[in-house]
């Protein structure tokens, strides 16, 4: 009898055991972030309509044969600290030297040795719109996706002090942007959860970004206006295509053919080729 009793508490705290794991589970398939709305548009259009500044915060990791899991180029353009020839800040279609060779852009603001990280920082402008770009040292790209992340999630802020104004960065920036080697390819690093509920407005230019930012995206609440689907050369002339698009108030879908038509100009592989390596917002599940 002792032991027929035994057999059913086992057997009733068993079924208990798994409808509690069964519950937690739909619980925890329930709390999945899924896909949201882009809803900064109107903030956006409210801001140009008044004429304040716009600011597009560029995170650029320098390219680096040694440290980065790329296909090398020269050596001269994969030294990591070399801000002069580097593949994505000195060189020809470099960040700073594209938009310094740029007839609609103007650089305002020049300062090396901005932190341990960051070798530089410049400031172009055009109308009310300004681009702060930093160039981080190519060995270190965790940090880099750890400023960019926590840009995207809320959690870091500062400013740049200029002559006359000051302008807001990282996550009070209108637009962030990385730029440069796919570091999720060689890192797995985890965004924070956002922590003002706040939407931000993102981009991000480099392999694949879509596949292996997507989950991060969504952790942090940042919404993609354009990423990747596929290998790509993350040059200057992308951004500044959708910087102009998105500072003309344009939809997500037009930034994207901004895009494709920039890479086309310079890499001549075809429009419609050019144009699928971009996606706009979140790919239409199935």
């Amino acid at each position: 009898m002792l032991q027929k009793l035994k057999r059913r508490v086992v057997l009733f705290v068993s079924l208990l055991f798994l409808m509690t794991g069964s519950f937690l589970y739909s619980e925890t398939k329930n709390l999945e972030i899924k896909p949201f709305a882009r809803d900064g548009f109107e903030t956006l259009k409210i801001k140009k309509s008044k004429k304040k500044n716009l600011v597009v915060h560029i995170f650029v990791p320098l390219c680096d044969n040694e440290h980065q899991g790329i296909v090398p180029v020269s050596k001269i353009l994969g030294n990591g600290l070399d801000l002069r020839n580097n593949l994505y800040w000195g060189a020809l279609y470099g960040v700073k030297t594209h938009l310094k060779r740029s007839k609609k852009w103007k650089l305002i603001y020049d300062k090396k040795n901005i932190s341990d990280v960051v070798l530089e920082r410049v400031i172009f402008k055009r109308d009310n719109v300004y681009i702060v770009a930093d160039a981080y040292r190519g060995d270190k790209m965790k940090e880099t996706l750890f400023d960019y992340f926590d840009s995207i999630s809320g959690v870091k802020s500062a400013k740049v002090a200029l002559k006359k104004e000051s302008l807001a960065l990282y996550k009070d920036a209108d637009l962030t942007i990385f730029n440069g080697h796919n570091g999720l390819m060689d890192y797995s690093i985890k965004a924070k959860n956002n922590e003002d509920n706040k939407t931000r407005e993102t981009a991000i230019i480099g392999c694949k970004s879509y596949k292996y930012f997507k989950s991060n995206l969504l952790t942090a609440k940042a919404y993609p206006l354009v990423t990747t689907t596929n290998y790509m050369a993350p040059e200057a002339y992308v951004l500044e295509a959708i910087v102009n698009s998105w500072a003309r108030l344009e939809s997500e879908k037009s930034m994207k053919i901004s895009a494709g038509k920039a890479y086309n100009k310079y890499q001549k592989c075809g429009l419609r080729g050019a144009t699928r390596l971009f996606q706009d917002g979140w790919k239409r599940e199935k």
